[in-house]
């Protein structure tokens, strides 16, 4: 490996460190939160943390590997281990999200009062604003290197055209329907 190349690598082995540690922070918070409300919503959100800190450790690990210098069953390098990371963090948010949806039926059939919300849910605010800062770093210096691993794995932290469609109709008015009276 160059010399040249070796400050960018221990960068990105730097932020990719920094991500799992991160990761488990925040997941411990939203741990916390759901604890102290026992909002399904809550645990279903923390469900979510673990698909992060399981991407950390695999962008790292991806990260590492990629880093090894061409042999002679991979001539052109292994830089295409950090492609199998982002392909391991979809299949992790398929099976985060069907524990999720088992987790919110249950709570659908069986659903519970909340026990501390106003706590809960500064702790889960903190958790986020913590999460979304990091995500905006990763996206930064994922761009910045051009490496596949740190640039994707915080895009779902982004709000997506949809969520940002649905607070923009939850803050407005509801419709007057033609033929409805206005009572």
């Amino acid at each position: 490996m160059p010399e040249a190349a070796l400050p960018a690598m221990m960068r990105t082995n730097t932020l990719a460190a920094v991500s799992v540690a991160v990761g488990v922070a925040v997941l411990a918070l939203k741990f916390a939160a759901w604890y102290l409300t026992g909002s399904v919503a809550l645990y279903s959100d923390a469900l979510e943390s673990l698909v992060n800190v399981a991407t950390a450790l695999a962008a790292v690990a991806a990260i590492r590997y990629g880093a090894l210098p061409p042999d002679a069953n991979h001539p052109y390098g292994h830089g295409k281990a950090e492609y199998f990371s982002v392909v391991l963090e979809g299949v992790f948010i398929v099976i985060a999200a069907v524990s999720i949806f088992r987790t919110a039926w249950l709570g659908f059939l069986a659903p519970e009062v909340l026990q501390n919300p106003a706590a809960g849910l500064a702790v889960n605010v903190l958790a986020s604003l913590v999460n979304g800062a990091w995500g905006f770093v990763l996206v930064r210096e994922g761009r910045r290197r051009r490496s596949p691993a740190t640039r994707n794995t915080p895009t779902r932290l982004r709000p997506s055209r949809p969520s940002r469609n649905s607070l923009r109709v939850s803050r407005s008015p509801p419709p007057r329907w033609r033929g409805a009276s206005a009572r």
